[in-house]
């Protein structure tokens, strides 16, 4: 198994998040389109830790990519917060969720950035917003 700092796929190059702290672009926020434990559609938002390339006996040279991710909790009003008149979608940096597990194929992220609050706005200041981009 190798690691990777550094992946394209999807149209989106993305950073694990050890190696682009230093950047002015953060590209190691991802978004998972799935249902939430309401049974809605919904989404996972996290950031991505590691990227991992299995590969397998074959033929052909047989490989994935799996993103290592820490995600943020799903649940509405509690870690994840969508205002639907705005189209804005907000996570709480301090709730993790646990239950899922934290790899996914590549081909499956899309990317997102996160920004925190300005400084001014306590009530906010443990919550960040998620900006989702186009490839």
């Amino acid at each position: 198994m190798k690691t990777w700092v550094i992946y394209l796929v999807n149209g989106f190059r993305f950073l694990v998040k050890l190696w682009s702290e230093e950047r002015k672009t953060k590209s190691y926020g991802v978004y998972i389109r799935g249902n939430t434990h309401e049974g809605s559609e919904g989404g996972y938002y996290g950031i991505l830790e590691e990227i991992s390339q299995l590969q397998y006996p074959g033929e052909d040279e047989n490989h994935i990519f799996l993103f290592n991710y820490q995600w943020y909790d799903p649940i509405p009003n509690k870690g994840t917060r969508v205002r639907h008149l705005y189209s804005i979608t907000k996570v709480k940096r301090s709730r993790r969720y646990v239950k899922l597990d934290s790899f996914v194929i590549a081909h499956q992220a899309s990317q997102v950035y996160l920004f925190g609050y300005p400084s001014g706005l306590r009530d906010r200041q443990d919550w960040l917003v998620v900006i989702k981009t186009k490839p």
